[in-house]
């Protein structure tokens, strides 16, 4: 029997992938984000809307990761 995180990640990752990259246009950054953001809500335990949890995490990583680049290069 398939994992609840398993069953949303292939129900749901494509679809915030396209979210993702409409706005952020880094398609190696969105899909490291989503990956990211499925081991999250994986040792997150219980959440009530697993594709909410996964467009927000993954929106932040998308968000702070140039950020932290920008800080460890300058």
């Amino acid at each position: 029997m398939q994992s609840v995180v398993a069953q949303t990640f292939q129900e749901e990752a494509g679809r915030v992938i396209a979210i993702l990259f409409a706005s952020i246009r880094d398609l190696e950054l969105v899909e490291d984000a989503v990956q990211d953001a499925f081991v999250r809500l994986q040792a997150a335990g219980d959440v009530t809307s697993p594709e909410g949890f996964l467009i927000r995490t993954t929106t932040r990583l998308c968000i702070d990761r140039p950020r932290a680049d920008r800080r460890r290069k300058g």
